[in-house]
């Protein structure tokens, strides 16, 4: 579903514009689709999500962002993962890091 969802803004808005919207834009509490896919477990959907912002964002930009950004509350996806005892995703993360 999440690939579909990608294929769609590619067709429809620029590059530039589906790196904004769709990986680094945030909802009414400060969080980003990564943070809310770590936030509700969503292993899959944050697989997906990290793959496509690998190819299409900087390293900066994940880092700043996606791995250590913090939500309106500061809470970072590292908080996320450790506050709801999700090892799994803690490893996931971990891997990413590298």
């Amino acid at each position: 579903m999440v690939q579909e969802i990608l294929e769609c803004g590619k067709e429809k808005l620029t590059a530039e514009e589906v790196i904004r919207k769709l990986l680094l834009a945030t909802d009414v509490k400060g969080r980003t689709a990564c943070q809310v896919a770590m936030r509700d477990s969503y292993v899959e959907v944050l697989r997906q999500l990290w793959e496509w912002a690998r190819e299409k964002i900087t390293k900066e930009e994940i880092n700043n962002v996606l791995l250590f950004g913090t939500e309106n509350n500061r809470s970072s996806v590292w908080h996320m993962a450790a506050n709801w005892y999700n090892l799994l995703l803690l490893a996931e993360l971990c891997e990413w890091v590298k």
